[in-house]
């Protein structure tokens, strides 16, 4: 299921301006803070997935709890500067975007 999924990201994606966008959110205090994130080529994304959706040996990282991975999420690409926090889409919420701080295992 995820090929049918690249081509229909990848349809969106490549209306970007490159592989880098500056991401803008607000933190605990309100304050809006700025990051800029590395967009993966399509020839990335599947490996990009790598720890998310599936570990090395193919094993699905996907579960049921609210802090699992969930089956429609996928990963676009990453932080640029603060550790390499991954930035992903939600494809049933029309690609909202999500992020979360790597290892954090709450979104």
């Amino acid at each position: 299921m995820i090929k049918p999924d690249i081509e229909k990201i990848y349809k969106i994606l490549k209306e970007l301006p490159g592989t880098s966008v500056k991401v803008e959110f607000e933190d605990e205090v309100g304050e809006t803070l700025s990051t800029p994130y590395y967009i993966y080529l399509k020839s990335e994304f599947v490996d990009g997935q790598l720890g998310y959706r599936e570990d090395l040996e193919a094993n699905s990282l996907i579960g049921n709890q609210e802090e699992d991975w969930q089956e429609n999420w996928f990963v676009i690409g990453y932080d640029e500067e603060i550790g390499g926090d991954p930035l992903f889409i939600d494809k049933i919420t029309q690609f909202s975007q999500l992020n979360t701080e790597w290892g954090n295992g709450t979104l």
